[in-house]
């Protein structure tokens, strides 16, 4: 039931992983699993509620884009052309992932970037330049606040805030 917790908390958000949590902590109070659901209860989830979205400028940027499934060929082709940006662009050591987002959504990230208006250039130069054409929209948002969208599922959110650009 804890490595339940812990998927749901990785696909669905903070919500479904503290449902869950409060689930074993009531359910097996005397196990080992049951004290370290409430453990994780009383430390760790009211500091992962208080993060929210920062305006602060960071030095970590990245890169996203919205894909399916990591074998769908559309995430293939935009892969494909993401490593070639980074094979002939690569001035700043960038990587790039496929991060899991929800059970529909994942992402593929660019990171390593140092500032918003290389990432916005990246981002432009990988949709205009006919050796990548990238139509999918790129979203430019920093490590902080990406890791409050994985922790919180709330990309639509920040997507619709209003944007303080440092």
């Amino acid at each position: 039931e804890l490595l339940k917790a812990n998927v749901l908390g990785k696909l669905k958000g903070l919500e479904a992983y503290k449902n869950a949590l409060q689930y074993v902590a009531d359910n097996y109070p005397t196990s080992e699993e049951g004290r370290n659901a409430q453990e994780i209860l009383t430390t760790q989830i009211p500091s992962l509620e208080k993060m929210n979205f920062s305006a602060v400028d960071t030095k970590n940027w990245k890169i996203l884009y919205k894909v399916g499934k990591l074998e769908d060929k559309s995430t293939k082709a935009l892969e494909d052309k993401i490593k070639k940006f980074i094979a002939s662009e690569n001035i700043y050591k960038l990587g790039y992932s496929y991060d899991i987002y929800t059970e529909k959504e994942n992402f593929l990230t660019i990171s390593g970037i140092k500032s918003v208006a290389y990432a916005k250039n990246m981002a432009d130069i990988m949709r205009e330049d006919k050796k990548y054409k990238i139509t999918e929209p790129a979203i430019v948002i920093s490590s902080d606040n990406y890791k409050v969208v994985q922790i919180k599922k709330n990309l639509e959110d920040y997507l619709t805030a209003p944007k303080v650009v440092p």
